[in-house]
């Protein structure tokens, strides 16, 4: 994973595990062209549970850091 530099509003509401979440996501999407799996993820940031990684990215979603549009599989997008 790369390291970037970070605006300081980008951070807002997100703990490191979600800011390594939200990296992996961009790259893993900038290098495969499409989204990561749950399991992915998980393997990706170095988590067992797939369940506790929905419920991330479920809060991630909620306050605004990333999409998942409804109807479609292996969709999340970062939103930056």
């Amino acid at each position: 994973m790369t390291e970037q530099k970070r605006h300081p509003m980008e951070q807002i509401g997100l703990n490191p595990d979600m800011l390594a979440v939200k990296d992996f996501i961009r790259d893993y999407i900038k290098e495969n062209g499409y989204s990561p799996t749950l399991k992915e993820i998980c393997n990706g940031v170095g988590k067992k549970s797939e369940g506790n990684m929905s419920v991330m990215i479920h809060k991630m979603v909620e306050r605004g850091h990333l999409l998942r549009p409804k109807g479609t599989s292996r969709s999340v997008v970062v939103i930056d």
